[in-house]
């Protein structure tokens, strides 16, 4: 009985983060988009799945110097690996807080999928992330966030992502 008593909430423990690892964040920000978002749209997303490819939009990701660049021309391209850390740069992380802010106009999309927003504002009292928190203010004032989706313990796991469908290029 003590036995169980110990292993029991350790296979909930285990359950529950199955169940986030499935269903995560940025998966249901993809079920989101597959359901609100047409055809031809374009769409800028922070994070590389291979579930947003090939569904009728055309996506476009935000690296460093490179700015917003057009992810089926590029994978199409073949494009090489010294261009892509070029646009890298000595940046650790991609993502749009991280780009170049005067390549910010790159980024004409329909909708924004961001991933990291939230962590940088989570960490602004312990680092200075003005710049990388500029840019993401810059575009979310460019349109309006329609869908916020956050973890929820033991049921959805990953970071807040928030679904801004824009109204012109970034300002």
């Amino acid at each position: 009985i003590a036995g169980l008593l110990v292993v029991l909430p350790l296979l909930a423990s285990v359950g529950a983060r199955a169940t986030e690892r499935v269903n995560d964040t940025r998966r249901l920000s993809t079920l989101w988009l597959r359901e609100h978002v047409p055809p031809g749209s374009r769409v800028l997303s922070e994070y590389l799945a291979l579930d947003l490819l090939n569904k009728g939009w055309r996506m476009k990701f935000p690296i460093g110097d490179g700015g917003c660049v057009d992810v089926d021309a590029n994978v199409n391209a073949k494009i090489d690996y010294a261009k892509i850390n070029g646009w890298r740069g000595t940046r650790p992380i991609i993502d749009l807080g991280t780009m170049n802010p005067a390549m910010l106009p790159s980024c004409v999309v329909d909708y924004a999928v961001l991933v990291d927003y939230d962590r940088y504002l989570a960490e602004e009292d312990r680092f200075r992330y003005v710049e990388e928190i500029s840019n993401y203010r810059r575009l979310i004032a460019s349109g309006t966030v329609v869908a916020t989706i956050r973890p929820v313990p033991g049921h959805v796991g990953g970071y807040i992502v928030r679904i801004v469908q824009l109204h012109g290029a970034p300002r």
